[in-house]
């Protein structure tokens, strides 16, 4: 069925029945429209009373064309019409006997006499499956036996086919966020497919997050296959709750396959709908219903994936499916906290207390099935992602429970390109392990080539160690591929600001404040940019706009405020000229005194060097790097790419020297200089103390 609709055929088949359908009508249906009918002999078929009835209904019709195979003859009745034997076929569209049979349907189908076979055609014919390594004629006869019935294909000439309408319970008037207005459409891309979140079918709150979770670990999966580009979690599910249709969706994705579905859960029965949707006109390349009990949900996934992959690789060449790693062991109760929190972690910048609640559902997953490898990589996905924040407040004892969790999420699947990509991160921000970092992400490079994760784990090394060439490229890819991925396009705009490229960085703001796409601390980190620039008309118009946000800080009682919120008004003070500066100033002496390690040192280590007290401000910043912040917020890299410059005596003072001879750190300095960015790398050492430098 594959290799004929790629030929240019449109087919209906047994797998296009739709669920609640009366199978008979539908067959009845098809066979009178279709001008050409089929079928698929094999032993299983022949005895198969369905099989030969349809196949009369073709005979009668004067349709029927036929193929053999497994090397079985037809039944009595039906031997008096040719039977092409693919049985020796393996999924090659230059192979003769398909060349051969090919030929015929066109035949049969335009009332034209068959054509000569072009033997050098033939020869120069690309053969994507075969170079996969498929065999397409043991798969389709496998499952028939399964099946008990053989496949019988109704072709006719290619039509645009409208999509199935989609089964969801959704407001039409739901809007889709989009990451910034500016951006168009993604370029479409032909090796890609996005996986919309499957639908909830019944009126349980829970099955919605099952539903997001399930198409997440779809999504995971497909991701594994080689050459495949699958669109990032957070822009295919932005289109959660829209009414837009599969075409729009694609475009805006650039994307040309969707796979989409719905669930329903009764007691401990699963029902579970899967079909996949050619974007340019709709057509449905595969569906299928699965009824199983809920503790089947692995098995339904792998074979889900499977079945994709496979029709995938007929049309587009890519690589196989491996499977999932998982198997089938994992604790239903587990897994369905997993989701619950796969589900919940998708809008940690939209909610509030969407960080901590994915942790504690993930914590839950780890508790109840402690060998659920997948669930500790999303726990340590969250730690990761939490420098900064409430979670990471105790800072030690969030370093080690960071490393810990994703150490034990490797030692049980090694072959996670998500925790892999996980570990890259960590032992750069942390560690400055670049050596080590390289080596996880060109791990995660292996196995989870198109992954987010993987793609972020690749841009944030590569501007860690000045290589802009390789950073850009990155963030491409990954904006690529989550087009909609509002934290992704965030960290970019970040990156080029960083780097200098603040009217870029400046163009994603404006949109982003706009729609009020960013929570936590957006305006502070904003306005910080806008302060880099030294320009006075862009700081004015931001100043408002952070003001209220600085108001707000005060409304948070001081047992929950971390200490970045009570360095903020300092730091502006200072920066802004404010009446108020002196007093700030004293405060943040008393601060730091009481608490020398508080993040984004990148951020107001600059400013800060200049009022505190020179013992104070080194004490910070040797904490900071016995703690690990040094490099772990996201303006840790400000100061080295020359946006916020050290002062000069900084660079040259012993303390700041010792810190740049920590393990990691001379490996840094010597990777950015050969990449041409030595902004705050230390200067030659002045014997005088501060603001005397010789």
């Amino acid at each position: 069925a594959a290799a004929l609709e790629g030929e240019g055929y449109s087919l209906w088949w047994d797998r296009r029945i739709q669920s609640g359908s009366e199978f008979s009508k539908d067959i009845e249906a098809e066979l009178d429209a279709a001008k050409a009918v089929v079928v698929c002999w094999s032993a299983a078929a022949n005895e198969s009373r369905w099989v030969k009835d349809e196949a009369s209904a073709g005979a009668e019709a004067g349709k029927l064309m036929a193929v053999s195979l497994d090397g079985e003859h037809p039944p009595i009745g039906f031997r008096q019409f040719h039977c092409a034997d693919l049985s020796a076929w393996r999924g090659r569209t230059d192979d003769a006997a398909f060349e051969d049979f090919n030929r015929a349907v066109r035949a049969r189908i335009t009332g034209e006499a068959p054509a000569a076979v072009n033997t050098a055609l033939r020869a120069k014919k690309a053969s994507t499956l075969n170079a996969a390594g498929l065999d397409l004629q043991k798969l389709l006869t496998t499952a028939i036996v399964f099946a008990g019935v053989a496949v019988i294909v109704w072709v006719s000439r290619p039509e645009t086919r409208s999509p199935q309408p989609r089964e969801e319970t959704v407001s039409e008037s739901a809007a889709v966020p989009v990451a910034n207005a500016r951006t168009p459409s993604a370029p479409m891309r032909e090796n890609a497919i996005a996986v919309l979140p499957f639908a909830a079918l019944s009126e349980d709150a829970s099955d919605a997050w099952f539903g997001k979770g399930l198409a997440e670990e779809l999504l995971n999966a497909l991701a594994q296959i080689e050459d495949l580009d699958v669109a990032a979690r957070t822009s295919a599910f932005s289109f959660e709750g829209s009414n837009a249709d599969i075409a729009a969706i694609a475009e805006r994705l650039g994307v040309s396959y969707v796979l989409e579905g719905s669930v329903r859960r009764s007691d401990d029965r699963l029902r579970i709908t899967a079909q996949l949707i050619r974007a340019s006109d709709g057509f449905q390349l595969w569906s299928e219903t699965f009824e199983r009990a809920q503790s089947d949900i692995f098995a339904i996934e792998d074979e889900i994936v499977r079945n994709i992959a496979r029709a995938l690789q007929v049309r587009l060449g890519v690589g196989a499916f491996r499977g999932l790693s998982r198997g089938e062991n994992v604790d239903p109760r587990a897994y369905e906290a997993y989701l619950r929190g796969l589900s919940v972690w998708g809008e940690r910048m939209r909610k509030d207390d969407a960080r901590m609640i994915a942790e504690d559902a993930f914590k839950t997953a780890v508790e109840l099935d402690p060998d659920f490898a997948d669930a500790w990589s999303a726990l340590g996905g969250v730690l990761v992602s939490s420098s900064g924040s409430p979670l990471s407040r105790n800072y030690p004892a969030y370093l080690q429970r960071t490393e810990d969790t994703l150490r034990r999420a490797l030692a049980l699947n090694p072959q996670s390109g998500e925790a892999h990509a996980l570990m890259s991160v960590w032992l750069r921000r942390e560690k400055q392990s670049i050596a080590m970092a390289r080596r996880h992400l060109e791990k995660a490079q292996s196995l989870s080539p198109n992954s987010a994760t993987t793609l972020a784990a690749s841009a944030g090394l590569h501007a860690f160690i000045g290589d802009i060439t390789q950073a850009d490229a990155a963030f491409d890819r990954l904006l690529r591929a989550d087009t909609l991925n509002v934290s992704a396009a965030n960290g970019h705009a970040h990156f080029l600001a960083q780097t200098g490229r603040a009217e870029d960085a400046f163009a994603f703001f404006e949109d982003c404040f706009a729609e009020n796409c960013m929570r936590e601390g957006f305006l502070s980190f904003v306005m910080t940019y806008a302060v880099y620039t030294g320009d006075d008309a862009l700081i004015e118009k931001w100043r408002p706009r952070y003001e209220g946000f600085e108001e707000f800080l005060t409304t948070i009682p001081p047992s929950m405020k971390p200490r970045v919120t009570e360095v903020l008004p300092a730091y502006f003070s200072i920066v802004l000229d404010r009446s108020d500066k002196e007093e700030r100033i004293n405060e943040l002496i008393g601060i730091y005194k009481d608490d020398p390690v508080i993040g984004y040192l990148g951020m107001w280590g600059p400013v800060f060097a200049d009022v505190l007290p020179e013992d104070i401000f080194f004490d910070a910043m040797e904490s900071a790097a016995d703690t690990g912040v040094f490099f772990s917020q996201i303006h840790s890299m400000d100061p080295y790419f020359g946006v916020n410059p050290y002062p000069e005596w900084v660079l040259r003072h012993p303390r700041y020297h010792a810190i740049w001879a920590r393990p990691g750190m001379a490996e840094l300095a010597e990777a950015r200089r050969a990449n041409g960015w030595d902004d705050g790398l230390p200067l030659p050492l002045a014997s005088a103390a501060k603001g005397e430098t010789d």
